[in-house]
């Protein structure tokens, strides 16, 4: 069975990506704050800032594959800290970019549409980017690094995602529901619209 490696796996995406891929790949997840627990993947716990603990887990486990969603992508928290955010959502995901193209293994990196200004709406792929968040700026910088470090990376800008709560990091969507069931106010974006 081929061996996938997937960082931010306690985060709502690894989760979903963890359950989809265990059942035709011996998948190894990263976590970094948080644990998982899921029978079917093998959890390793690694700060993905460290280049060189990154790399001995690579050299360890020997995957056929990388997907990249571990980020942090609460935009508040990144135009707060800059500095941090920068270092997770850029400096680590080329030093995964590297890691991959050094070795030949193919490496998803997931982006954002906040890459976008929100002006025109319906984007294409090739449509200019003009991020007007911190998070959305350094998405943009790190599709960039990924594709001039590694041409046969595959950049996916995902939407606002939701989906089953069972993940074990929470997303925009499980609060809101809380909110609700707790009868408190839940605020949303009021300049906003996705798509």
């Amino acid at each position: 069975m081929k061996k996938l490696l997937i960082t931010g796996a306690s985060g709502f995406l690894g989760y979903h990506l963890l359950r989809v891929a265990s059942k035709d790949w011996e998948v190894y997840g990263i976590t970094h704050s948080k644990s998982f627990d899921f029978e079917n993947a093998t959890a390793i716990n690694c700060d993905i800032c460290n280049y060189i603990e990154l790399g001995n887990f690579f050299e360890d486990i020997e995957p056929d594959a990388v997907i990249h969603p571990a980020a942090i992508s609460d935009a508040n928290f990144c135009e707060q800290n800059k500095e941090l955010s920068y270092a997770v959502n850029v400096e680590a995901t080329k030093n995964l970019a590297g890691i991959c193209n050094d070795y030949h293994i193919p490496f998803a990196f997931t982006s954002t549409d906040l890459v976008f200004d929100g002006t025109k709406g319906m984007y294409k792929e090739g449509d200019e980017k003009n991020p007007v968040s911190v998070y959305g700026e350094q998405k943009s910088i790190a599709e960039d690094e990924v594709l001039k470090i590694y041409s046969e990376a595959t950049v996916f800008r995902l939407p606002l995602m939701f989906g089953e709560t069972k993940a074990s990091a929470s997303n925009y969507l499980q609060k809101f529901v809380s909110q609700i069931k707790n009868g408190e106010p839940a605020r949303l974006f009021h300049d906003e619209y996705r798509s």
